[in-house]
């Protein structure tokens, strides 16, 4: 499943800016979560437990201060409409 949220340029900077990451769960395989993000001359793969946790702390405030899905979906569709 995919959530699409988007952050308002209202908000100002936040800890997406820096660019973006993933925190990947391996839920029922019995593998633990991980994080990964890329920069301009490579990528890291986040393992240590602790950097997992701060990294899913960033993504969990992002969601609160995104727009809902709903209007995300319609934030796109407008800005879509004027191009």
């Amino acid at each position: 499943m995919v959530t699409l949220q988007v952050v308002p340029t209202a908000v100002g900077a936040h800890p997406g800016s820096d660019g973006a990451f993933t925190v990947l769960s391996f839920e029922g395989l019995g593998e633990p979560d991980m994080g990964y993000a890329e920069h301009p001359v490579g990528s890291v793969h986040i393992e240590k437990e602790e950097d997992v946790t701060l990294a899913r702390l960033v993504f969990d405030h992002l969601r609160t201060i995104a727009h809902s899905p709903a209007e995300s979906v319609a934030l796109i569709e407008q800005v879509a409409a004027q191009m």
